[in-house]
C-alpha cells in the first residue's frame, strides 16, 4: 500500500513537470482552439485496452473521414459535454469539448498518435484512438456492450455504403448465431471481417492451402476445405474468402470472414507473408 501511494505521488510529480510541455504540444495541434482545453492532474493507473470480462470491438477504417464519423457516433452514444483524454500516465489529462475533439481529431492523432477517451463520470476509458503516422492507418477500439453494438452498427453502414458489402447477409456455415454480424455486434472475441486486395487472384488457392496446412499442424487434425471455406467442425471455427469485385485484370478485392482464435491467429500469420501481394483495406475485429 505504501508503494502504491509513492507511485501515485511520483506520477503526480511527473504530470506537473510535464504540464507546460503538454500545453505546447496541444497548442501545436489545436491552434486557437487550445483555449477551450483544460489540463487536469490525474495520477491514475492507465487502463489496458480491452478486458476479458467485457465485449470489445476494434475497427481499422480506411480513411480519416470514416474514423471521424465512427468517433462521432461513439461520442453521441454517450452524450457527454466534455471528454477526458489520456495520452501517457506522465502527462496530465486533457479535458476537451466534444466538438473540438471531433473537429481536430486528425490534428490530435498526428501530434500524439494514440490516446484514450473517457467521460468525466467514468473511472476508465470508453474509447481508444490510434494512428500509425508512417502508414497513415487508423484504429478505433471501444469496450462494453452498448458501445460495441453502436460501433458495429455504424461501421456496418459505412462498409455497405463505401464498399457495397452487406455483412449481415453473409451466412455462417454453422447457422445464424455463429454469423460474423451477430458475433461482431456482441463483441465476441476472435471474430474478424475485412476487405483484402490480392494482386494475383490465382494466389487464393495457394493461400488457403497454407492456412489449412498451418491449422492442421496447430490443431493436430485435418480441416475441411470446401471451395473457398475452411471448417473445423469440432470447434465450429471457420474462415471464408469470397470474391467481392475485380480490380485489375489479374487482381481483385476479396471479403474475408472468420470465427475462432486459431483461425484468426493463422490468417494473420499466413497473410503476413503476403506483404507485396496483399493489402487489407478495412478491418473489424472482436
Amino acid at each position: 500500500m505504501q508503494s502504491d501511494r509513492l507511485r501515485i505521488k511520483l506520477l503526480e510529480y511527473h504530470q506537473r513537470q510535464n504540464a507546460s510541455h503538454l500545453w505546447e504540444r496541444l497548442n501545436q495541434a489545436l491552434g486557437d482552439a487550445a483555449s477551450s482545453a483544460k489540463l487536469v492532474i490525474s495520477p491514475r493507473e492507465q487502463a489496458p485496452v480491452g478486458n476479458a470480462t467485457k465485449p470489445a470491438l476494434t475497427v481499422y477504417p480506411e480513411t480519416y473521414l470514416q474514423m471521424r464519423e465512427l468517433t462521432q457516433s461513439v461520442l453521441d452514444a454517450i452524450a457527454a459535454d466534455k471528454w477526458h483524454i489520456t495520452i501517457v500516465p506522465e502527462y496530465p489529462e486533457i479535458v476537451l469539448p466534444a466538438a473540438i475533439l471531433v473537429g481536430y481529431l486528425d490534428n490530435l492523432l498526428e501530434e500524439f498518435e494514440w490516446f484514450s477517451v473517457r467521460p468525466k463520470r467514468a473511472r476508465t476509458p470508453y474509447l481508444w484512438l490510434d494512428k500509425d503516422i508512417d502508414r497513415q492507418e487508423y484504429c478505433l477500439t471501444v469496450m462494453g456492450s452498448t458501445l460495441t453494438r453502436c460501433l458495429y452498427d455504424h461501421y456496418e453502414h459505412i462498409v455497405l455504403r463505401d464498399y457495397g458489402w452487406n455483412i449481415p447477409a453473409s451466412e455462417s456455415p454453422y447457422g445464424k448465431r455463429h454469423s460474423i454480424a451477430v458475433r461482431l455486434r456482441r463483441g465476441q472475441a476472435t471474430t474478424m471481417a475485412c476487405l483484402l486486395t490480392l494482386e494475383n487472384t490465382g494466389y487464393i488457392a495457394d493461400f488457403l492451402a497454407q492456412v489449412k496446412t498451418r491449422l492442421g499442424y496447430l490443431l493436430k487434425r485435418e480441416m475441411t476445405w470446401d471451395y473457398n471455406t475452411i471448417l473445423d467442425k469440432p470447434t465450429q471455427q471457420w474462415l471464408r474468402l469470397s470474391l467481392h469485385r475485380p480490380l485489375t485484370p489479374s487482381g481483385a478485392l476479396w471479403r474475408v470472414e472468420l470465427v475462432g482464435g486459431d483461425f484468426l491467429h493463422t490468417f494473420r500469420e499466413v497473410s503476413g507473408g503476403l506483404v507485396r501481394e496483399r493489402k487489407i483495406i478495412t478491418e473489424i475485429v472482436a
